[in-house]
């Protein structure tokens, strides 16, 4: 998969984990949950509605969204999904600073 590594970074609450998510009445395009793939480091659920309904748990094969803050997993989920999953184009790891801090920690 050819790859650019976008982020998004902002202060708390300013709608980082929101900006990916379709709002049309809003405004908001966001990206279209067929071709993304969400990686939830912290665990916590989205800030928006009908998040469930779109994002299934990723079963190893199947499945569009992850909550994990192992590293080890969280790599090699991203390993099979850019070799076999050809639909997905997007990845978001949300929060990236956590599972930074969590590797930070296990040194």
């Amino acid at each position: 998969m050819n790859s650019t590594l976008i982020g998004v970074v902002g202060p708390v609450g300013s709608g980082k984990s929101t900006s990916f998510f379709p709002e049309p009445a809003i405004g908001i395009t966001g990206l279209s949950p067929a071709s993304t793939f969400v990686i939830n480091v912290s665990g916590k659920p989205f800030p928006f509605r009908g998040w469930r309904n779109k994002y299934t748990p990723f079963n190893g094969k199947d499945g569009n969204y992850l909550n994990s803050e192992n590293a080890t997993v969280i790599c090699e989920a991203m390993k099979f999904v850019s070799n076999n999953r050809p639909e997905i184009t997007n990845i978001i790891v949300d929060d990236q600073r956590k599972i930074t801090k969590y590797l930070v920690l296990s040194i």
